[in-house]
């Protein structure tokens, strides 16, 4: 905790700030169990006690808002969304489930974009984890590598 705190910007002692993310930790951890049970408001509640701990908490507001979306109380899991967005990104599953709350309100148009920038999200990740080989193909296979490359 100690070489954490020297990172974190804070006036909290570095066990101050130990005790905050071990709480928070623990309230994530009953919150994912809430979730698994399907007790979607004792989960909202522990998430939210997370936050309340550590307010960068990314993955608490990311599992809170799938247990708001759920719920289909749309507007606080864009709220959610938009938090986890804002904190990480490169996230795709927040702009999944952003566009699934947007689709339950009816924006489809926002919930396209979202979705998009998901499935742009995940092929960036594969791509980095599994890149193509590069080969070079010659004659017909040559064609249809083009081809294919052009597709997208």
């Amino acid at each position: 905790i100690f070489l954490f705190a020297k990172f974190v910007k804070t006036d909290e002692s570095p066990s101050e700030l130990g005790r905050k993310l071990l709480s928070a930790s623990g309230c994530y951890d009953r919150g994912v169990a809430c979730l698994n049970r399907k007790d979607y408001d004792r989960a909202v509640a522990e998430f939210t006690e997370a936050i309340q701990y550590n307010p960068g908490y990314a993955a608490a507001y990311h599992n809170r808002g799938f247990a708001y979306l759920v719920q289909k109380d749309y507007d606080r899991a864009i709220a959610d969304c938009d938090q986890v967005i804002a904190l990480n990104p490169k996230l795709a599953a927040a702009y999944s489930n952003r566009g699934h709350a947007y689709r339950g309100k009816g924006a489809l148009d926002r919930a396209n974009a979202d979705f998009d920038q998901a499935h742009a999200l995940m092929r960036d990740e594969e791509l980095r984890l599994h890149p193509e080989p590069n080969v070079e193909r010659t004659g017909m296979m040559g064609v249809f590598d083009v081809w294919r490359r052009s597709r997208g």
